[in-house]
């Protein structure tokens, strides 16, 4: 018997308490989770519950939610979150629905949702408050649990208290829960700015979903989509001989999961106006960056940081003068644990394989985009022109425009195809290049008066009047 070994004939059988506190999980599961991001948690179920009742219709129409809404509405003592995504079924609330974790790692396998861990739900009604009611209806069976106060207390019932409801409780087949006894500091947010910002975001993270048709309103008001299209010169791409402006284009289908990642630009070039209010600190209004989405959902939005290539491996860091560049990655799989999602769904999974092959492309990208940027910085009549010629599309539209012969395949990394755009080059013989140089504001105005007898003209306009000037001069010379 090896020494320190307790002999058989002393051991007694007994057991330890190893019950977990329910103050634990609370506070672990809220603790590093924005309250904007765990009622996004909410909409995103609704989302799963639409899909589930679409099935395969996504593939198979544009906007495969038209029909399915999400209400939300909140105040300072109240909120609630009511759909029509057909409600959950009986069986599932008492087996799954609102268990601490995903017991059963198989559901939706063959459905995009986005949810891996099952804490989704839970984890935003125990952020928001301690007194919540969900009421769910299907067109055969119809339930309401509740968590109260002291279920929250109490250690040892980890039981729901459950009961059946008329069918017609709800107007159509759906989920409502509402929650009560509102956190002082939800309580605080809800009534001062959290509408706004909130309102920014769903704009930001569920155009897409919105695009195709899902409904969302909050306190009333309907969320409009954004829209932002890439510049691509039709006419161009479609003559290999010709160059003009087009975006970059990566594609692969690998491994159960969809990836499909454009980048180029969505406007003009910045004029100088826009770089000198950004160098002053006046920033401007942009949709720069990069952009993921994975299952239709953004979880990375306008990023112009090293997370997204910026800065790295040739790419210089983002600055006024890339103000026109922007990427979209869109990443689909039925297997939501194959998405580089983190666990909150709102930012990207480093330690992803995917993410590294992806961002190889996406830094390949930017090079060719930042390159023609420092090429053509100086507004021209060739660059405008250039602009002119090129028209906006979305970029999951951008792929049925270009001609099949000018695809590569691509062999390294998660394989797939790309097309490589070819970008024009300045023409001239006699470039343009920029004077730049500060004077104080008060120096400026008195020259602004001079020339414009307006002491408020643009900086730029004073400089390009006092070189005119000097150069009639310098002619007569």
């Amino acid at each position: 018997m090896a020494q320190g070994s307790p002999k058989a004939s002393n051991e007694s059988l007994d057991t330890v308490d190893a019950k977990p506190a329910k103050r634990f999980f609370v506070e672990m599961l809220t603790r590093d989770i924005e309250l904007q991001d765990a009622i996004l948690d909410l909409l995103d179920n609704c989302l799963d519950g639409a899909l589930r009742l679409i099935g395969k219709k996504t593939q198979s129409t544009e906007t495969p939610y038209k029909g399915y809404f999400a209400n939300i509405n909140f105040s300072k003592n109240h909120f609630s979150i009511l759909d029509n995504c057909g409600g959950i079924d009986e069986a599932l609330a008492k087996q799954y629905a609102f268990r601490l974790g995903r017991p059963d790692r198989e559901r939706d396998k063959d459905l995009a949702t986005v949810g891996v861990y099952g804490i989704g739900m839970k984890r935003a009604i125990f952020k928001i408050g301690k007194k919540t009611k969900i009421t769910s209806c299907q067109p055969n069976q119809a339930f309401r649990v509740k968590v109260t106060p002291e279920w929250l207390l109490d250690d040892d019932d980890w039981r729901l208290p459950f009961s059946k409801i008329k069918t017609d409780t709800l107007e159509k087949p759906g989920t409502l829960i509402e929650i009560e006894d509102l956190y002082p500091s939800i309580s605080k947010s809800f009534e001062e700015t959290f509408y706004d910002d909130f309102c920014k975001v769903l704009i930001e993270q569920y155009s897409f979903i919105i695009q195709k048709g899902f409904k969302v309103t909050v306190n009333g008001t309907v969320i409009e989509p954004k829209k932002i299209g890439l510049l691509i010169d039709k006419e161009a791409i479609t003559k290999q001989s010709s160059s003009g402006i087009a975006p970059y284009i990566y594609e692969t289908n690998a491994n159960g999961v969809e990836v499909s990642l454009t980048v180029g630009f969505y406007r003009d070039l910045p004029s100088n106006e826009e770089q000198d209010d950004e160098i002053e600190g006046r920033h401007s209004k942009d949709d720069a960056g990069w952009t993921i989405v994975c299952n239709d959902r953004v979880i990375v939005a306008n990023d112009k940081t090293a997370l997204t290539g910026w800065g790295n491996n040739g790419v210089p860091s983002y600055h006024s003068q890339f103000v026109a560049i922007s990427g979209l990655v869109i990443i689909k799989s039925k297997d939501a644990a194959l998405l580089p999602v983190t666990t909150t769904k709102r930012g990207i999974d480093v330690n992803s394989e995917i993410y590294w092959s992806l961002r190889e492309r996406m830094i390949e990208g930017l090079k060719i985009f930042t390159s023609y940027t420092n090429k053509w910085k100086t507004p021209s009549p060739e660059r405008a022109k250039l602009q002119q010629n090129s028209r906006a599309v979305l970029p999951q539209d951008v792929t049925t425009l270009i001609p099949s012969n000018q695809w590569k395949t691509v062999r390294t990394g998660m394989g797939g195809r790309q097309f490589i755009p070819s970008l024009p080059t300045p023409q001239l013989s006699n470039p343009s290049k920029q004077i730049k140089f500060s004077r104080p504001l008060e120096e400026i105005q008195k020259v602004s008066f001079y020339f414009f007898e307006d002491k408020d003209a643009k900086p730029t306009d004073v400089g390009e009047a006092c070189f005119e000037e000097v150069l009639k001069k310098a002619k007569k010379l």
